[in-house]
């Protein structure tokens, strides 16, 4: 819910008024823009991963990671359709996900799995700094992507409790970045929107 700024002159950021639309008017504005969009038929081809935990880690040095960063920082023509954002993209989480399947063996709880994300978070929190829309944009669809592979760290369900614990750790990364957000002096109300 928005709280209404009380002294405007008091607050050096931009006001924005946000109007409170009911139900009908929401209704009415979905059914409008719905009208002209075509029905689109999507195929899906099922593809069959292994889990993470059957999968041969990545060994990196630190100059091939900072490769990758630099190269999701960068902005690139057809940003989120690029084949350099989506192979760095892919870079990060396979090594993410091999992260937290490395820690898996050592308690019970997977309290280990937090080394994992917090060793992580700086990627997402520099990525958040660009200038670029775009760049800034991408962290919650890498985020996104970060859920959907954490489901094949063990499809199983051999590791009891393991999936309630990547939850709370993908809960954790998405509370870090909003925060980042938040203090970011960044004016592009369309991030908050995306």
């Amino acid at each position: 819910s928005f709280q209404p700024i009380s002294n405007v002159s008091q607050r050096s950021k931009k006001a924005v008024t946000v109007p409170r639309l009911t139900a009908q008017e929401c209704d009415a504005v979905v059914t409008e823009k719905n009208r002209s969009t075509k029905a689109v038929n999507v195929l899906f081809q099922p593809v069959r991963c292994k889990n993470y935990t059957n999968q041969s880690k990545l060994s990196i040095t630190q100059t091939i990671l900072d490769q990758q960063v630099k190269a999701l920082g960068t902005f690139h023509d057809g940003y989120r359709t690029n084949a350099t954002v989506i192979r760095a993209t892919n870079f990060i989480l396979k090594l993410m996900c091999d992260g937290y399947v490395a820690k898996m063996p050592f308690s019970s709880n997977y309290s280990f799995l937090r080394e994992v994300s917090i060793a992580f978070v700086s990627i997402f929190l520099k990525l958040l700094e660009s200038e670029y829309l775009w760049v800034r944009l991408h962290v919650f669809d890498m985020l996104l992507s970060l859920a959907l592979h954490m489901q094949l760290i063990d499809t199983l369900g051999v590791f009891e409790g393991l999936m309630a614990a990547l939850q709370l750790e993908l809960e954790w990364l998405i509370g870090r970045v909003v925060e980042k957000m938040a203090r970011l002096d960044q004016t592009d109300d369309g991030m908050w929107m995306a």
